[in-house]
């Protein structure tokens, strides 16, 4: 590979990286302007070696999760999974290693919903029934309002 194309694939991904952050970001204002209080996972710094240097390296709450919240008034942590990739086969399958208490947790991948402006995409781990039957993914669509908590019960 070129060294051309190195530094284009590489501006790329920063590119791309600095998006994602400034979504995780807006879903954590969002959420903190509904009552939450909002942790955003950190990167740990990663020493390469002698003349390489460091880097960042991804530390996502229990490997899966980009925010976790907590709010005066609901009985249960939120655990949110920001993402900008509408494939989110992966990220299920990372969220469905974790042993999850659904009674007491929330478990949800946030997405910008592309055809509605400020337009989020939720998908949630929830018990279907009662909470012996396995737990199944289901979707729902809000519009990120500032202040105003969405209907349907999504939070």
């Amino acid at each position: 590979m070129t060294p051309e194309a190195k530094a284009a694939r590489s501006a790329k991904a920063k590119g791309t990286r600095a998006a994602g952050q400034r979504f995780e970001l807006k879903c954590k204002k969002f959420l903190e302007s509904i009552g939450f209080t909002v942790d955003k996972a950190r990167q740990a710094a990663v020493f390469l070696g002698t003349g390489r240097g460091w880097a960042g390296s991804p530390n996502d709450f229990l490997g899966c999760a980009d925010l976790l919240g907590v709010h005066p008034e609901k009985q249960y942590t939120l655990f949110v999974q920001c993402t900008l990739d509408p494939g989110v086969g992966r990220k299920k399958a990372d969220l469905l290693e974790v042993k999850w208490n659904l009674l007491a947790q929330r478990v949800q991948i946030w997405m910008p919903a592309g055809n509605v402006r400020g337009g989020i995409r939720v998908i949630e781990l929830r018990y279907p029934g009662s909470n012996v039957d396995l737990p199944k993914w289901s979707e729902a669509l809000f519009r990120m309002v500032t202040g105003e908590c969405p209907v349907g019960g999504i939070l």
